[in-house]
């Protein structure tokens, strides 16, 4: 994949995450139930995350599963701020999957 086009994906998955994110903070806004909250919460993880894997070069195509499996390469778990976005994460799809 060209750089350009890598850019480009990654801007896309910047945007959907920022989209999910707007979206949890007008369910919050609006009293909406949790479970609704959390789903969109855990998506703007998400895609964040999948725009830091394709900026890292790893394209995964398998969804959570390979994006949970990919995370640790891209991002060593050596420094906190690694640590803490993995745990908030899995918990988010914790949640969302209650």
């Amino acid at each position: 994949m060209k750089p350009e086009d890598t850019d480009t994906l990654v801007k896309y998955r910047l945007e959907q995450a920022q989209v999910a994110l707007n979206d949890a903070k007008y369910l919050l806004d609006g009293g909406r139930s949790p479970q609704s909250i959390i789903n969109r919460a855990y998506y703007a993880m998400f895609y964040a995350v999948v725009a830091l894997l394709q900026k890292s070069g790893l394209i995964c195509s398998g969804g959570r599963p390979c994006a949970a499996r990919a995370f640790p390469s891209a991002w060593p778990l050596t420094s906190r701020s690694a640590r803490v976005t993995l745990k908030a994460w899995r918990a988010g799809w914790d949640a969302a999957n209650r």
